[in-house]
């Protein structure tokens, strides 16, 4: 993916994830490791600046975890609790909105999926956590290479942070 500090639409900075191959369906896994990445932002802030100096600037990335984590649930099936079924309308569209009256869906089922949507976006949160915190040095030598480059692509990421990407299985 390419990574950028540079301000682009609206956004403070952002990570491009680029799929090798283009793909229809998407595992668990995967779904949990974009939301690792997008969380990483605020777990890096957190991390450099304490829990009380941490910028609004990672709206977006908790806006794309919520999202993701509600197709994972509601769409999906990728819960624990609620079965393999649709829940909704099958639109994610309900930031802004009371999710049950958007869905049609009664309070206790909204509460449910919420349940279970925190559950993911938590463990996404705190793998974020782990991994930076064990590669602490790796981290402050791309935001180093960031505010030089302003935007690195995968190789300079690999190259900065001496962290080779996990292989992907066939």
């Amino acid at each position: 993916p390419n990574v950028t500090i540079r301000p682009h639409i609206g956004l403070l900075g952002t990570t491009i994830f680029g799929e090798e191959k283009e793909t229809y369906a998407h595992t668990f896994k995967k779904f949990m490791a974009e939301m690792v990445v997008v969380y990483a932002g605020r777990v890096a802030e957190e991390l450099a600046y304490g829990p009380e100096n941490v910028s609004s600037g990672a709206s977006g990335d908790i806006e794309f975890a919520t999202e993701t984590a509600w197709r994972m649930v509601a769409q999906f099936g990728f819960n624990e609790n609620l079965g393999k079924l649709l829940y909704g309308n099958g639109d994610s569209s309900y930031l802004g909105q009371t999710f049950s009256q958007n869905h049609g869906l009664d309070a206790g089922t909204a509460k449910r999926i919420y349940d279970e949507m925190i559950q993911l976006t938590d463990k996404a949160y705190e793998e974020a956590r782990r991994i930076l915190t064990e590669d602490y040095e790796a981290l402050l030598n791309l935001a180093q290479a960031l505010v030089e480059k302003e935007t690195l692509d995968r190789d300079d990421v690999i190259a900065y942070t001496g962290i080779q990407p996990a292989k992907r299985k066939q």
